[in-house]
């Protein structure tokens, strides 16, 4: 069984979002049987070498820069998944493609995707379509996992 986080990009500056995200990763490989893997939509920002290499700055990233799985610029390509694994959404638009990805795979035994919901993400739109979409992801199948309790 494997994790796949589904993550924008990753830069040099591995703000507090990204971060945490790469930590909880760590983590999961340090206390489950879980693999992981990070595959990355957005096409920008740091290559494998590169993420692996910068990586190494960040102790509390060890199991994951050593046994992590990566696909890089994943945007539009299919991605070989097997029957029990699970998908993460880290963003309001990565749940969308979280639950597009279950929806055309109905092999996957796992009908919900994790959410790691670190903010109220529509707060920071106007009320206009970017905030009523990212409203919408809330009411997708998922299990979240949240940073604060204000946002359960």
């Amino acid at each position: 069984m494997r994790l796949n986080v589904v993550l924008n990009g990753l830069s040099r500056d591995l703000t507090g979002g990204p971060l945490s995200i790469l930590r909880f990763m760590n983590s999961m490989l340090k206390y489950t049987e879980l693999g992981m893997r990070l595959i990355l939509i957005d096409g920008t920002g740091l290559g494998e070498e590169e993420f692996r290499a910068h990586a190494k700055k960040y102790p509390a990233l060890e199991l994951l820069r050593e046994k992590g799985l990566y696909v890089y610029n994943a945007y539009g390509v299919t991605v070989a998944v097997n029957p029990g694994d699970l998908f993460m959404a880290t963003l309001y638009y990565t749940a969308f493609t979280c639950d597009a990805t279950l929806r055309a795979y109905p092999a996957l035994k796992n009908r919900n995707f994790v959410y790691f919901i670190q903010d109220f993400e529509p707060i920071f739109y106007p009320h206009n379509t970017g905030y009523v979409t990212a409203l919408e992801t809330y009411r997708l199948p998922h299990f979240g996992i949240y940073s604060t309790p204000f946002l359960q």
